[in-house]
């Protein structure tokens, strides 16, 4: 994961199925990553973690298309 140079935004899950670890650990090795942590409190399974992804959607589009802009740009 260190030779991918293409920039890349992480926004790690918060449940089992998508541990909030693995988005990390990428970030870390990643030397263009940025990393946005959106929901900070583990959710206790899937179906739960899906409503709060949904009353974050949003945010999330914000964060997203501000990395789009930065990448186009080159920044």
């Amino acid at each position: 994961m260190r030779s991918l140079t293409v920039p890349a935004c992480i926004v790690p899950g918060n449940d089992r199925v998508h541990p909030r670890e693995p988005g990390q650990i990428a970030h870390r090795l990643m030397p263009n990553a940025e990393y946005h942590e959106v929901l900070t409190e583990d959710g206790p399974d899937q179906d739960v973690a899906l409503e709060d992804w949904n009353a974050k959607e949003g945010l999330l589009a914000a964060i997203f298309i501000d990395f789009l802009r930065r990448a186009a740009r080159g920044q």
